[in-house]
């Protein structure tokens, strides 16, 4: 039964259906991190005095800039299959 503050959602009702709450809600969290994180972090540069000084010639920040985000596809792909596999059920009447 849907309570006020549920907006007429149900409770989950199994456990893979927690999964994918608790999924859904961390991932979502991360989301917002990480935008308001660059959004900070284009305020700050275009704001400072001398923010193309020292930029273009910068391989660590190359080298940090490509491997961040395969990381982050990394932590966002293995928990989305483990809930894949875990939904995936046969039947068998």
């Amino acid at each position: 039964m849907a309570n006020n503050g549920q907006l007429g959602l149900q409770e989950t009702n199994s456990p893979v259906m927690m999964f994918l709450s608790d999924y859904h809600d961390s991932m979502m969290m991360l989301m917002y991190y990480i935008s308001f994180h660059v959004m900070y972090s284009i305020i700050i540069i275009m704001n400072h005095k001398y923010y193309d000084v020292g930029i273009t010639g910068c391989g660590s920040m190359e080298e940090s800039c490509t491997m961040l985000p395969m990381l982050q596809q990394l932590f966002f792909t293995v928990p989305s299959l483990k809930l894949l596999y875990l939904t995936d059920e046969i039947n068998e009447f």
